[in-house]
């Protein structure tokens, strides 16, 4: 199958991946507060949505390993799989470990506040304690990808189609149902993402569309697709939003990691250069020692290393409201 075709290409190494310059002339949406977020005790990053940063730096994080997900769990460790038959912890300065053993093929991670990790693997969505103990939740999924918790809790799962699971009982309620199997001429769905005030999802797909569905209070698609922007490429691999309302997504036909701004009417390549600095999804760090407004990026073509793009703005999460509250995801 093509996805197995493309894991397969070139993974020669890159020892240094230097800085990136972009140039965006784009005004800012007033979308979000410079950090003030609500008083929970827990470190607030300091940004200015007036003065995004328009050049990134990045850096290799020595010893770390993720290929098609990478996530932080409740110890503040670097999760991610490591490219052969094992989920890995990276603590900071420090090499991956051995963590879960015996995992196929892992793709997005996702971690719920309850310090859980969520993960698709081999099809099928699984459940993992801080422990390591591993749960399946649901199975019989086609080309599963993509996760991202909604704003109540709910984890939407990106297949080739798009659906929303209760993670406490494995009920499934599905939007856009997958295609037939081996049918390439149909759009497969890769990922979601969540507005700052949770009233529209963003969705990636295998074209240049990114589109989105308008949502009700109780966070139901209203309506039909509509697009937000063109993103050059066709196979996108992520999906996340920024403090500020810019997009982040990944595209692999032209290797580059592209940023929208929050009206959908430019798209900047922010890093860019070949398959074997390509990204697949995306991750901020949670603070400390891992920067919470750097974006932590996996590279499943070039051994499965990681990559830290410091951006200068945290994930949405940090200012993402839902019904006028703080919203725990």
């Amino acid at each position: 199958m093509f996805f197995l075709m493309l894991a397969c290409q070139g993974k020669a190494e890159i020892d240094n991946i230097g800085t990136t310059d972009t140039r965006d002339t784009a005004d800012t949406a007033d979308t979000a507060d410079t950090a003030d977020t609500a008083d929970t005790g827990e470190e607030k990053p300091t940004f200015d949505c007036d003065a995004v940063p328009d050049s990134y730096s990045t850096e290799a994080v020595d010893g770390a390993k993720a290929y098609h997900g990478i996530a932080f769990d409740d110890q503040d460790r670097l999760v991610g799989w490591d490219g052969r038959n094992s989920l890995t912890t990276t603590s900071y300065g420090q090499s991956a470990r051995p963590w879960v053993p015996g995992m196929k093929v892992v793709e997005q991670i996702v971690e719920h506040p309850s310090g859980d990790l969520f993960t698709l693997a081999d099809n099928e969505l699984i459940r993992i304690s801080p422990e390591g103990g591993q749960e399946r939740i649901l199975g019989g999924l086609y080309y599963a990808y993509g996760l991202t918790f909604a704003p109540d809790g709910q984890l939407w799962v990106a297949d080739g189609g798009l659906h929303r699971v209760d993670v406490e009982t494995g009920e499934k309620t599905t939007f856009i149902e997958a295609p037939a199997e081996n049918d390439w001429e149909a759009n497969l769905y890769r990922d979601v993402a969540f507005s700052l005030d949770s009233k529209r999802l963003y969705v990636v797909s295998l074209s240049k569309r990114l589109e989105y569905w308008d949502l009700d209070d109780n966070l139901d698609p209203v309506g039909d697709l509509q697009v937000f922007a063109i993103v050059p490429g066709r196979w996108k691999d992520g999906l996340m939003i920024d403090a500020c309302g810019y997009l982040w997504l990944p595209d692999y036909d032209r290797s580059s990691l592209y940023r929208v701004t929050p009206d959908g009417s430019e798209s900047i390549a922010a890093l860019s250069g070949t398959e074997l600095s390509y990204t697949h999804a995306l991750s901020w760090g949670p603070g400390g020692d891992w920067s919470q407004t750097a974006l932590f990026l996996p590279m499943p073509y070039n051994q499965s290393r990681v990559v830290k793009m410091e951006i200068g703005v945290p994930d949405g999460a940090v200012v993402r409201t839902w019904k006028g509250e703080k919203s725990r995801f």
